[in-house]
This record gives C-alpha cells, sequence and structure tokens, in this order.
C-alpha cells in the first residue's frame, strides 16, 4: 500500500470567533497491493504550544486500504476561549505509525 495523497482544508479560515465552529476535512489518497490502518489525529495548541484540544479517529474501515477516504472533524470552540493565534496540525498514521502531518495556524478572536 502507498498514500499518494494527503490534504487537509481547514473552514471557515484562518480567522474563527470563540464559540464558533472549526471544520477539518482530509483526503487520503492510497494505492497499491496489502492492507493497512489509516487513521488521524486532529490537535488544536494555543500560542503557548499547550494542547487545547484532540481528537484522533480511523480513516478506513473494515481493512479497505485502496481508493480515496475522507476524514472530517467538526469542532466548537469553547466561548471563553483567548483571543489570539492558535495552531490546528493534522497528522495522518499508517499502521499507528506517524506517516504526515499538516499544520495550520488560525486567529480566534
Amino acid at each position: 500500500m502507498e498514500v499518494l495523497s494527503y490534504e487537509t482544508l481547514i473552514t471557515p479560515g484562518k480567522r474563527v470567533r470563540s464559540g464558533g465552529k472549526i471544520g477539518v476535512n482530509s483526503v487520503v489518497e492510497v494505492a497499491g497491493i496489502g492492507e493497512a490502518r489509516l487513521s488521524e489525529e486532529m490537535a488544536i495548541y494555543d500560542s503557548n504550544n499547550m494542547l487545547v484540544r484532540s481528537f484522533l479517529e480511523d480513516v478506513n474501515s473494515f481493512g479497505n486500504s485502496l481508493g480515496k477516504f475522507v476524514s472530517k472533524f467538526a469542532v466548537t470552540l469553547p466561548n471563553e476561549m483567548p483571543e489570539g493565534k492558535y495552531r490546528i496540525d493534522t497528522i495522518l498514521y499508517v499502521d499507528g505509525e506517524v506517516f504526515s502531518k499538516n499544520s495550520r495556524e488560525i486567529w480566534v478572536g
């Protein structure tokens, strides 16, 4: 099995209000022979690099390892979340090992 691409899109963009919603959509495309477990983690860090929230979910199911897979996270930020710069990391795991990592910055306020 070979991962051909891993792309992440964060909505609504680079700015969101406290209490607002963030959507993280990832597309993973794989080809080849063999089975592998694909999972993705999404983590939000504050400007001091402290973890705010983290989520982990399987990308593929039932041993299916070929084709295009979509992973979606929807997060509502706390109303009391302080204004400032935050980092969102998405990490793709193949059989439990880190394969690729994407990082984006957002502004909350």
